[in-house]
């Protein structure tokens, strides 16, 4: 656990693990209560979404629409899966973690997102359906970490987790 290596252990840590090692204390030695929770809500949702976005991918080939078009593409582009949108994925995480900490904010990123999305469809690089999974990943992935994060929040109530 991080928080209890001495420094002789800390010092023998690699470059990255050093690095991970003072993230993780300094999440965890934050003093306002919210931003503690933010940010441990953001540690478990964003890899999660990551990771089914990359399931997500290798279950579903869906060529990019400049290549089943045959056209050029607005934005230079590889011909690889499009299933689902990266950009989309990332922006609707971070909307779907902010709308547990503040509905306006939330809503704002989500506009962004759409907007992006759309964009995206616009340029011809995505399909609508890479677009709504990435959102419905990124909704998914923030409903399982709230599930598994905040029963903790209430059981720690008392130790300002």
């Amino acid at each position: 656990y991080a928080s209890e290596r001495n420094p002789a252990q800390h010092q023998r840590l690699g470059e990255a693990e050093r690095k991970q090692d003072d993230l993780l204390n300094a999440i965890l030695n934050m003093n306002n209560p919210i931003l503690k929770k933010l940010a441990l809500f953001s540690a478990l949702t964003l890899p999660l979404s990551y990771i089914l976005g990359v399931i997500a991918r290798s279950l579903w080939y869906n060529p990019r629409p400049f290549v089943v078009k045959g056209i050029e593409p607005l934005i230079a582009h590889i011909p690889d899966n499009g299933f689902p949108s990266d950009h989309t994925l990332l922006l609707a995480t971070l909307a779907s973690i902010a709308y547990y900490f503040d509905k306006k904010y939330s809503a704002a990123l989500w506009v962004v997102t759409i907007l992006v999305g759309l964009s995206r469809v616009f340029a011809q690089v995505h399909h609508l359906v890479d677009i709504l999974a990435s959102m419905v990943i990124a909704l998914v992935s923030a409903k399982i970490a709230y599930a598994i994060i905040h029963p903790l929040w209430n059981k720690q109530k008392q130790t300002n987790f």
